[in-house]
């Protein structure tokens, strides 16, 4: 019996008694998901924590997929033809971006690079299209560019 009362077994018991008395607490901030990470004079919480992963990640991605792409034809030389004239985008065009490209599961987020090339229309038509949709929200990424997604809201722009 004196044993039971020795340190360890009575700093078990008085743990187990604060969770129980707290689990409801501890609970609701488990479930919230918006904990606070800090450190020096930078914070990020954790409910922008995927999204910000999957902004770095997805151009990243997409990236990948190219050069597999000029990897499998080995005979690949980008040309430096001057860009075509910006023309009026057909309704296909405009359907296949917005339908195929921008709602491929595989990205959360796409470059316009990757966007014309999934939808194998000019980059500058892509841009044109993505630029005038009020379902397409533009982020623009840590390293400068823009990167485009369906939005949630119709008209919604992200910065």
């Amino acid at each position: 019996m004196l044993k039971m009362l020795d340190w360890p077994f009575l700093f078990f018991v008085v743990l187990v008694v604060l969770i129980f008395m707290t689990k409801e607490q501890l609970k609701g901030l488990i479930n919230r998901s918006n904990l606070k990470i800090t450190w020096g004079d930078r914070s990020i919480e954790l409910n922008e924590l995927a999204d910000n992963v999957d902004q770095d990640l997805d151009p990243i991605k997409e990236r990948l997929d190219l050069l597999e792409e000029q990897l499998k034809s080995m005979g690949y030389a980008e040309s430096n033809e001057p860009e075509e004239e910006v023309k009026q985008p057909t309704p296909a065009e405009v359907e296949k971006v917005v339908n195929v490209a921008l709602k491929n599961p595989k990205y959360k987020y796409r470059t316009v690079n990757g966007i014309a090339k999934e939808a194998k229309i000019p980059k500058v038509t892509a841009q044109k299209i993505l630029g005038t949709n009020p379902n397409v929200r533009v982020i623009k990424a840590r390293d400068g560019r823009e990167l485009y997604a369906t939005s949630n809201k119709p008209g919604q722009q992200d910065k």
